[in-house]
């Protein structure tokens, strides 16, 4: 999350709202307005406002709220005032957790082509290519894997891709990884998999 400064606390949080849910519908406009007028109040740059100010209760700033609707429009912006690719929120997932997770291609791709690293892990471990194998999102793991993921990170249980694919019956995704090479003869950890059938939604985010 991104260092907090002592101005930042009279930043309302109806104007962080606003503010998200503006570059959440891809209102650019309607967004750089509340920016400026609120970085005017607090005597603060636009840059300042992006990268220390507009940050929700779950840690995500601008960049997830984007990714994770598509906005590449927002993205751009937020991008060339300052906003950090890599920035995590309290759960450590980063913009590229966030366009993958919701099955956004362009805002994944921009992301791509912009640096981000395709391989961050969550707090859990996990990697971009964890959550579309959860999914079973054929185009985001080719995506990925043409962006030279690694694929065999393994999260904090020692589970790979391939195994979260594999163990939800998402044959796209497991296919896709087995054609790599990346599947099949990769063992299961010791681990005691009907729990996770249980939890999967807060194992895997």
């Amino acid at each position: 999350m991104p260092a907090q400064t002592e101005s930042s606390t009279t930043l309302k949080q109806a104007e962080v709202e606003a503010i998200i849910q503006h570059a959440s519908n891809g209102e650019l406009e309607a967004m750089q307005r509340k920016i400026r007028d609120a970085a005017e109040n607090l005597n603060t740059s636009v840059f300042s406002m992006i990268t220390n100010h507009v940050v929700d209760a779950g840690g995500q700033t601008v960049m997830h709220h984007a990714a994770a609707n598509g906005r590449t429009n927002i993205l751009n912006f937020v991008r060339r005032n300052g906003a950090s690719r890599e920035e995590k929120d309290k759960r450590g997932w980063t913009a590229v957790h966030t366009a993958f997770a919701e099955e956004r291609l362009g805002a994944a791709m921009w992301l791509i082509q912009q640096g981000a690293d395709v391989d961050a892990t969550t707090n859990q471990g996990n990697t971009a290519l964890h959550l579309v194998a959860k999914r079973d999102w054929f185009q985001g793991c080719e995506a990925l894997l043409k962006a030279n993921c690694n694929a065999t990170v393994h999260n904090m249980n020692g589970v790979q891709a391939w195994h979260v694919a594999d163990l939800n019956g998402n044959d796209a995704v497991s296919a896709a990884l087995m054609e790599k090479g990346l599947g099949f003869m990769v063992p299961y950890p010791d681990y005691d998999w009907h729990a996770i059938e249980d939890e999967t939604n807060e194992y895997y985010e």
